[in-house]
């Protein structure tokens, strides 16, 4: 091990594969190049990550920007970090958007977005009706002696508001002039990724892209975000807002503007025969110019959005949030003429409400998230891209636009061969054509012989809501002993965290069971270690179902990677789904746990082969035999008595 990376190393020993993760990450930096490396929970990452880069940092006078999807998973960073500094001089922080650091209880009142918040806070400190800004301004002793604090040592967001709060000061704007002055600083993939919120943070961070080593943790997540980033939606619902509005601030002209929209976004619908259907972009701006009666689209989008940052503005003096829906409609348009040219876009009507054909929108889905990374990859001094679940390395770095010089590795598991038990068990499936009453009351069945097997609290991740309620009609409920805990679609934040904080709640009185989606909330936000998750069932493959924008993206990825465009735009996500989804209960290097595979399909060299290593050099297939799985798992725990 480098002598360098062992000084910021915060344990007295590296775990198993870690140490070579680390120095492939050290070389990626030491050598400015990008790095995209694959490891399970329990490797030890993100301390790996941090102790590699910080040398380079160090010498090169550098700053590593760590991101994540969650808050959540940027403060671990800094919680590693805070570990780093009680052996060396390292500085960092997490950083958050206004309303998340705000304290005005005005903005938090008034704003449930980004921008609403970004803007009340703009108008407050222009008309000095922040008390919190002022305060800032006008003490500047206090506000230099909490600078130096804050550069000193490392924080989290939170630690940084609940401090500032003792001098009634704003922690966003404390926080934004530490962002140049700590080694690193940890924030959501979106201050990287969204050009307009990049373009903002970039003000106050001076060092700039080239003087930064990105870190995109859980980066799985990344091509989404990518596209995520890039794409825009336009409710019906919105525009007839837009359209009292309009009636409101007596702007007869666009409001009829607003009405013709939406009497041709409400004729696509009534045609449609699915519940999502492509639209030829060019067609739509015809049929608008013809409704309008002009030939200038372009002018009447610049007129909704002056017309719209107008009312935000007398919405402001008037003391109300400063919501526009003309702006939002102005906006749109003005996207949609900028899109209809490119190919790397597809435009798509979509009913919001699917099971009631209701609110339809209108959508532009960015097809390649290279569009979105391309700024960052080129200018960043060096990238590492790192999660559990990448496999085929070459296949993410080709997607996400990663040159082909960069480092990639996937590395093995930690963990002792009886720590962690695979099996993909035949008999049962969740392909359409197979879906009906009998499979799934067998699957549920089969789910009920897990449940009663391994101790404790065990996770069901269904590949659809759709699945999930077959399973409930099926009668699951009847057939498994330990209470169940069901993931709703559409739940909040807030909601999901109560749900899981409940189902925690039964580890140690006898378990539960979690009913929940692939890629739901419950799948990839939070950590279930110990006895809060002994074993994971992950049932069927969670392909998506083929609407009109996959459809749309697997053509679109066949024509930019001729014979690979299922795969990429298919196959991929949906395995490293299930990926996600099998990894919930192996949370640490001790931790012993199932990971059970119910669809005959995951027994399949197709699908074995995408799997990430942990998974792939641990499973074995197990045939249609609930006895047997009953036995095995039993067995295994048996001997595993310990979680």
């Amino acid at each position: 091990m480098s002598e360098e990376v062992a000084r910021f190393f915060p344990y007295s020993s590296f775990r198993p594969f870690q140490d070579k993760f680390a120095l492939r990450v050290y070389a990626a930096a030491a050598s400015r190049k990008d790095a995209v490396l694959e490891g399970v929970n329990g490797l030890g990452k993100t301390a790996a990550i941090l102790a590699a880069l910080l040398p380079t940092v160090k010498q090169r006078g550098l700053s590593i920007i760590y991101t994540s999807r969650t808050h959540r998973q940027c403060d671990r960073a800094i919680e590693e970090l805070e570990k780093i500094a009680k052996k060396a001089s390292v500085t960092g922080i997490s950083f958050r958007g206004r309303r998340e650091m705000c304290a005005n209880k005005f903005v938090l009142q008034n704003s449930d977005d980004t921008r609403t918040a970004m803007e009340l806070c703009n108008h407050l400190v222009k008309t000095h009706g922040c008390s919190f800004y002022e305060n800032t301004e006008s003490n500047p002793r206090t506000l230099r002696k909490l600078l130096r604090e804050f550069s000193s040592g490392v924080f989290t967001s939170s630690m940084i508001k609940e401090r500032c709060s003792e001098f009634d000061l704003c922690p966003y704007e404390v926080a934004k002039r530490l962002l140049s002055n700590v080694d690193v600083v940890a924030l959501s993939y979106y201050y990287v990724l969204d050009k307009n919120i990049r373009a903002n943070f970039f003000r106050y961070f001076q060092k700039g892209l080239r003087r930064s080593i990105i870190v995109f943790d859980e980066s799985h997540n990344l091509p989404e975000a990518c596209k995520e980033v890039a794409s825009e939606g336009l409710t019906l619902q919105s525009i007839r807002l837009a359209e009292i509005e309009a009636h409101q601030r007596r702007q007869k002209r666009l409001q009829k503007i607003c009405m013709q929209i939406a009497e041709v976004l409400q004729e696509i619908a009534e045609r449609a025969n699915e519940e999502e259907e492509l639209i030829e972009p060019k067609e739509f701006v015809s049929v608008l110019k013809r409704r309008l009666g002009t030939q200038d689209l372009a002018t009447v989008a610049q007129r909704l959005e002056d017309a719209g940052e107008k009312n935000v503005i007398e919405r402001l003096a008037e003391g109300r949030s400063p919501r526009s829906n003309i702006r939002r409609v102005g906006t749109f348009l003005k996207t949609w003429l900028e899109t209809s040219s490119k190919e790397t876009f597809a435009h798509v009507m979509s009913f919001r409400d699917r099971e009631n054909r209701r609110n339809p929108a209108l959508e532009i889905i960015s097809l390649d998230p290279r569009d979105t990374a391309k700024e960052v990859l080129s200018s960043a001094y060096a990238t590492i891209s790192t999660s559990g679940t990448l496999e085929p390395l070459d296949s993410f770095r080709e997607i996400m636009g990663i040159p082909e010089g960069a480092i990639t590795e996937s590395f093995p598991a930690p963990y002792a061969p009886d720590q962690i038990l695979c099996i993909a068990v035949s008999g049962t499936t969740t392909k359409l054509n197979a879906r009906n009453p009998d499979m799934y009351e067998k699957t549920a069945r089969r789910i009920a012989v897990v449940s009663s097997s391994a101790p404790e609290n065990i996770g069901v991740f269904a590949a659809s809501y759709d699945v999930l309620e077959g399973l409930r009609e099926a009668g699951i409920e009847d057939m498994i002993r330990k209470p169940l805990f069901w993931e709703r679609s559409g739940s909040t934040s807030g909601e999901s965290d109560e749900l899981i904080y409940q189902f925690k709640q039964q580890a140690g009185k006898g378990g539960g069971v979690l009913m929940a989606v692939a890629g739901g909330r419950s799948s990839e936000g939070a950590d279930f270690p110990g006895k809060e998750m002994t074993t994971s069932v992950v049932v069927g493959v969670p392909y998506p179902r083929p609407t009109a924008t996959v459809r749309a993206e697997i053509e679109y990825m066949e024509r930019t990677y001729p014979e690979r465009g299922k795969l990429y735009g298919y196959t991929l996500p949906a395995i490293r789904k299930a990926s996600q989804s099998a990894g919930r209960a192996v949370r640490s290097i001790t931790d012993r746990s199932a990971i059970v595979l119910l669809d005959s399909r995951f027994a399949t060299q197709y699908c074995k082969r995408y799997l990430p290593r942990w998974i792939r050099e641990n499973l074995s297939n197990m045939p249609d035999d609930d006895e047997l799985l009953a036995r095995r798992i039993a067995s295994f725990f048996a001997t595993n008595s310990d979680k």
